[in-house]
């Protein structure tokens, strides 16, 4: 901008003043006859001095002594100063001009004026340069002052030459004087005009204040535009890093591992003051002689995970807890050691989010990514010792508190190692406000590296020994405050019962043991609750026995005072199974999900066991709390009673065989992904959500935990498993062993786990569906497919769009270039959505309804606005905007037409009625007066829309159901009918314009006008669309074919340029409307998925199918993502991504693999050709770093995750399914048996290859791909050999 500025007043200057040299800027001069001069900022600096030191000889008065002394015949030289006066060679200069208006009349009063502007401007101009300070402009005026020096010299030695040569006072040169001194008079009078003109100085002036406030604005724009860059560039990494963490921790973390969801109870009030006030004490020391970390102890049932609870929880309340773990045996997820520390890294993220402490956990996770797949000291150091660290010094004032309870209670196998880790971590840390509570047992894996690191100066312990007066007063206190609260609310008499002295007894009895106390307690109210206040003494006495301070006769006296009578082997039975399955289950399940789990039956006959009456039986051992039982009730054991009914102390009859509960759970498990498959052929038949209902309760769990159940005590951890007693080995062997190059599975059904373990995905057909993990319910919007069979198609205002309705209760709406659904998909119907239609301005949409409503919805967001317009008594066929778009028409069932309000859905007027069948179709007139309606009594109606009133008769002639009519924009009708014609009709006198359209072969569904009204659009039955002159009847082009079943809906854009048409074929197509020729390809979604995987951040689902390949769909959008692989990606069957999302592989049926880098989408490798056939498991490694193909005949592959390189292979067809190898059978009596048996529920082939996988047959269907959380099943009676198959 600055430099055009300069060059703009540069080429100002030239214009007025000329260039050095320049022709037009003068005769070339002779030399001067007084000194070289300069205008400079020198110059009038040393004329200011002057003026200040010589008031008496400025400028104009030296002037004006020139005017007198040169009048009066003086020297011009003695006129003026000596030096050093600045402006001598200035002064003599103009000097001579004044001599030449002293000899040229004519020419004195132009050059006294010019000296005098002259003298004039120099000392305007040297003010103007007192005044200003530096800038570009005014730099630029100093520059040229040089040229208006030269124009002032030049003017000044051009008179002087004159006056020297004698031209002007000459007789000969007489003819010539005029002329000349005409030009001196001119070229005087244009240098004092510019002279006189200051404007362009004052304008440079101006301009270099301009351009100083516009750098000072610049250079503040540049410094918030810094500020904003940096806030955004903060803002970026900082999102960077949340979601590298994201993706780095969610899946290596517990969500659930809190007090509260473990449904561990803090200690009751006034109980273990002593321990808590200690504990607290510890908390908020920060002295130098504090220590970091708190190990409590204690012996089984001595409270120490309520203790532990009570310091959460408290803390919690002063905002200094900052993470938390509770490990609980019966959580699977809890008892793995390495996602404890990143567990709690993630919760000391989230306590400070985007804080230092995030930082240190992203720095170090960048520099190893591995640091987060297994524990490690490394990784305690780095996302524990180091983050407490920092948070300790971001929060220096208050504690830093981290609380561990059971530790004891991890995985068996990692205890030691574990708990070693724990132990060197005791000396690292060095903030005083650093504070880590551990809680265990004194078990040796524990006590032994704990005491070997041991170091008063870092760890604080407290044991809780029941033996102490201390324990003994808390519990006693706990104890006799429980009985209080039975006896109040019993109305008892305390001194009657229990009575001092059994109080006192049942005091000893506790022997300082909290789950004694809580046990009897609970026992006392459940059994009260049961039978009555007259069994009380009973009970009193039972647990009062000598021996019953041991915990394990207490369990044993309790069972069996619950059971007592019982004599039915079933009723044990029972016991055994339900316990059994809570002993076994890896993660919390409610009753609603154990009892669908279990289907526990006495006989195929009979209904369900009841599970919650029993457990509410067994409320005492089963159920913590006092909350009422029902089926969301979460069932949780004790270890002290898990450790009793697992051992052989429990009574045979309540004796819990894990082997046994483990193989039951199995077979349930595998039982319940197969049902799935048969749910999911419904499913297809049912699009909505509502119909949808939800999985099977505890479903979520069989597919992340039923291989695990079946696979334990077991040496071999890859196999084969059949259900059912009637199966035999053989028989599965035959109808697997069948090679890709035989057969064409139709109609797998895909399952997989999100990483995070939330959701599950299950897609078959064109069908893809997201379930809560939790809750078993469908996720909202979340189903990925095209409707069954679209009933209707309308462009949007802008011709961008265009929605489409279907059979599936839903409609979509569809980028009509691209094809692509924008959106999510539109539910609220309860039934087919027959007609859906913009308004006028395109922000709505309204839709009819087979369920008798209509709705509207945003066309933006997709939600319902209002209510659902209820009125009509039957389905709503169509629906249609006023062109004002304030009221919306509805045809029905019920045979009526009826006008809604379309703000506030409510009815206008009463219905109009006048058909004797139903309402097919309706429209509005062009200037919304009047509407169309086309009905199955085979006529068409005009009505007013005022009055409601039918206009003149039934427009009559069509020979079957009007299916479809619409208005010309000139007010004409047009009506297509099953008849297999279209009709125009006269809107004004209800006669027929021309004969019938003809030359469908079907009934014609749709009929559309063009926005010129030049042509008719009509779509049939026949599976065409055709193009009609409206003026002659004639079609203008052939038929529009390529759909495969009959066309229900067509519409033109609003250009005319383009037709839309849906079908029963499950397409939209769009047409050219001038050559019939098909624009893109329909807007279809897959045909039959064959699998799904879903990216380790949940962002994306990988489908393939036989005939659409694979599809990337955006979970976040519901779209489809524009994304091919590189190579021949078509008849795949199996697909999987690496766990850290940077590879994909997929096989195909003839047994190729495929490799590609999930960033290029690029083959990391050229195709692998795998030598195994049949059904295969396609699968990482845990790590990442291998490619495992498994086959159900056993054959393996293996490939370097990398490069695609080959690991190894193993071809052996007979790894589990060959007659020699050792089948274990299973049934609920004896629990796994070496050999076949008759009486075996499930058999176990295992594979002599690790990597084999499990795979499993059930009821016809085959599991594959068990373990990994995503499984494929297979129904056997839809296989289509291409060949003969022998079987």
């Amino acid at each position: 901008m600055f430099d055009h500025l300069e060059s703009f007043f540069e080429s100002l200057y030239d214009r007025l003043f000329g260039r050095p040299g320049d022709p037009s800027a003068g005769l070339s001069s002779p030399p001067s006859e007084w000194d070289s001069w300069e205008l400079d900022p020198e110059f009038f600096r040393a004329m200011s001095r002057w003026t200040i030191d010589h008031p008496e000889t400025t400028l104009d008065r030296v002037l004006d002594n020139i005017y007198a002394g040169i009048g009066n015949g003086k020297d011009l030289l003695d006129l003026i100063p000596d030096s050093p006066f600045p402006a001598r060679s200035l002064v003599t200069a103009l000097g001579y001009l004044v001599k030449i208006g002293a000899s040229v009349s004519r020419a004195k009063s132009e050059v006294q004026k010019f000296a005098k502007d002259v003298i004039q401007w120099v000392g305007d101009v040297q003010a103007v340069f007192q005044s200003s300070r530096s800038g570009t402009f005014t730099r630029r005026t100093k520059k040229n002052l040089a040229k208006m020096r030269a124009l002032i010299d030049e003017i000044c030695k051009w008179a002087t030459a004159r006056l020297n040569d004698g031209r002007w006072s000459s007789i000969v040169n007489g003819l010539s004087i005029n002329q000349e001194i005409d030009e001196f008079k001119s070229r005087i009078e244009g240098a004092r005009a510019l002279f006189l003109d200051l404007a362009v100085i004052n304008l440079a002036q101006g301009l270099d204040a301009i351009v100083r406030e516009i750098e000072n604005v610049r250079k503040l724009q540049q410094d918030q535009l810094k500020n904003i860059n940096d806030k955004l560039d903060a803002q970026m990494q900082a999102e960077a890093r949340r979601q590298f963490l994201a993706n780095m921790l969610n899946t290596h973390t517990v969500a659930n591992a809190t007090y509260d969801k473990q449904g561990k109870q803090p200690c009751d009030a006034n109980t273990r003051t002593a321990i808590l006030a200690d504990i607290d004490t510890w908390i908020h020391d920060f002295s130098g002689d504090s220590q970091n970390f708190l190990w409590l102890t204690g012996d089984p049932g001595s409270g120490k995970s309520a203790i532990t609870a009570s310091v959460a929880s408290k803390c919690k309340d002063d905002d200094t807890l900052w993470a938390q773990f509770f490990i609980n045996r019966n959580n699977a997820d809890t008892i793995d050691p390495k996602s404890y520390f990143p567990s709690i890294a993630r919760q000391l993220i989230d306590h400070m989010p985007d804080s230092d402490v995030a930082l240190a956990i992203h720095g170090a996770l960048q520099n190893k990514r591995t640091l987060v797949d297994d524990i490690s000291i490394e990784q305690a150091s780095k996302l524990f010792v180091d983050a407490i660290e920092v948070a300790s010094k971001l929060n220096s004032e208050k504690a830093v508190v981290v609380v561990i309870d059971g530790l004891d209670e991890t995985d068996r196998s990692r205890l030691s190692i574990t708990a070693g880790i724990f132990s060197e971590l005791f000396a690292k840390l060095r903030c005083r406000n650093a504070k880590v509570f551990i809680s265990s047992r004194t078990e040796d894996d524990i006590q032994k590296p704990f005491s070997k690191a041991f170091d008063v100066r870092h760890v604080k312990h407290i044991h809780l020994d029941t033996s102490t007066q201390a324990s003994i007063q808390d519990v006693s206190y706990f104890l006799a405050k429980r009985i209080g609260d039975i006896v109040e609310n019993n109305d008892l008499n305390w001194e009657e019962w229990p009575g001092i002295e059994r109080m006192q007894t049942l005091c000893i009895r506790a022997s300082g043991l909290f789950i004694w106390a809580a046990t009897v307690v609970k026992f006392f109210q459940e059994q009260i609750n049961a039978l009555g206040r007259e069994c009380l003494n009973d009970l009193l006495d039972a647990v009062s026995t000598d021996g019953m301070d041991d915990i394990n006769i207490l369990y044993e006296a309790i069972l069996q005072i619950v059971y007592k009578g019982r004599k039915s082997d079933w009723e044990f039975e029972t016991f055994r199974r339900v316990v059994g399955c809570v002993v076994v289950l890896q993660e919390p399940l409610c009753l609603a999900e154990i009892e669908n789990l279990l289907d526990l039956r006495q006989n195929a006959s009979s209904e369900r066991v009841d599970i919650q009456r029993l457990v509410r039986r067994l409320r005492t051992v089963l159920v913590p709390g006092t909350d009422d039982i029902n089926d969301k009730t979460i069932p949780r054991l004790h270890k002290s009673f898990f450790e009793f009914i697992t051992s052989e102390r429990a009574d045979r009859r309540f004796c819990i065989n894990p082997d046994v509960s483990n193989g039951e759970m199995a077979m349930q498990c595998l039982c319940q992904l197969a049902g799935l498959r048969d749910k999911h052929v419904s499913l297809s038949k049912n699009y909505s959500t509502q119909a949808m209902g939800s999985l099977p309760p505890g479903f979520g769990y069989a597919i992340q935990f039923g291989s695990w159940h079946l696979v334990q005590g077991k040496s071999v951890m890859s196999g084969m498993a059949i259900i059912g007693r009637s199966v035999q080995v053989l028989e599965p062997q035959q109808l697997l062993r069948f090679f890709t190059n035989d057969l064409r599975c139709s109609r797998p059904l895909s399952v997989i786990l999100s990483p995070d373990r939330t959701q599950i995905v299950t897609s078959q057909d064109n069908n893809t569906y997201f379930w809560n993990k939790s809750t078993s319910e469908p996720v909202h919007g979340s189903i990925l497919r095209h409707p069954g069979n679209v009933l209707s198609v309308a462009f949007s205002p802008d011709g961008k769009h265009i929605p489409s309705a279907s059979n599936n209760n839903a409609f979509y709406v569809w980028d009509s270039q691209s094809g692509q659904t924008i959106g999510t998909v539109f539910e609220g119907h309860t039934n087919w959505v027959h007609s859906v239609a913009f308004s006028p301005d395109g922000k709505c949409i309204a839709s009819g309804s087979q369920g008798r409503t209509g709705r509207i919805w945003d066309s933006q967001s997709g939600q319902s606005i209002g209510t659902p317009f209820k009125g009509h008594t039957g389905m709503v066929f169509s629906v249609a905007f006023s062109p004002d778009g304030k009221h919306i028409a509805s045809g029905s069932e019920d045979k009526t037409v009826r006008i809604w309000d379309s703000q506030s859905g409510k009815p206008i007027g009463t219905a109009f009625e006048g058909h004797t069948d139903w309402v097919r179709s309706i429209a509005f007139s062009p200037d919304g007066k009047h509407i169309a309606s086309g009905s199955d009594d085979e006529t068409v109606r005009i009505w007013d829309l005022q009055s409601g009133k039918p206009i003149g008769t039934a427009f009559e002639g069509h020979t079957n159901w009007v299916r479809s009519v619409a208005f010309s924009p000139d007010g004409r009708i047009a009506s297509g009918s099953d008849d297999k014609t279209v009709r125009i009709w006269d809107s004004q006198s209800t006669r027929l314009i021309v004969t019938s359209f003809e030359g469908h072969t079907g009934g014609v569904n749709s009929v559309a006008f063009s926005p010129d009204g030049k042509c008719i659009a009509s779509g049939s039955d026949d599976e065409t669309v055709r193009i009609w002159d409206l003026q002659n009847g004639q079609p203008i082009i052939t038929p529009f074919q390529g759909h495969t079943d009959c066309v229900q809906s067509i519409a033109f854009s609003p250009d005319g340029k383009r037709i839309a048409s849906g079908s029963d074929d499950g397409t939209i197509r769009v047409w050219a409307s001038q050559n019939g020729q098909p624009i893109g390809p329909p807007f279809r979604s897959h045909s039959e998925v064959r699998s799904v995987a879903l990216s380790p951040d949940a962002t994306y689902l990988i489908c393939v199918s036989l005939e659409d390949s694979v599809r990337f769909w955006d979970l976040r959008t519901g779209l489809a993502m524009e994304i091919s692989l590189e190579g021949d990606s078509r008849d795949l069957t199996a697909i999987s991504i690496s766990p850290d999302g940077s590879r994909i592989a997929a096989s195909s049926m003839n047994g190729t693999v495929y490799l590609w880098d999930a960033t290029t989408h690029r083959l990391v490798s050229p195709p692998i050709d795998s030598p195994i056939g049949g059904f295969k498991s396609l699968d990482f490694s845990s790590d990442g770093t291998r490619l495992i193909l498994a086959c159900i005949d056993g054959g393996t592959c293996l490939w370097n995750s990398t490069d695609g390189k080959p690991i190894c292979t193993s071809l052996s067809s007979d790894s589990f399914l060959s007659g020699h190898k050792e089948v274990m059978s299973f049934n609920m009596k004896d629990g796994w048996r070496s050999g076949q048996f008759e009486d075996s529920l499930l058999r176990w082939l295992p594979s002599d290859d690790p990597n084999s996988g499990v795979w499993a047959y059930v009821d016809g269907k085959v599991i594959g791909g068990l373990g990994g959380g995503s499984v494929t099943i297979i129904d056997l009676g839809d296989i289509v050999p291409n060949q003969s198959v022998s079987v």
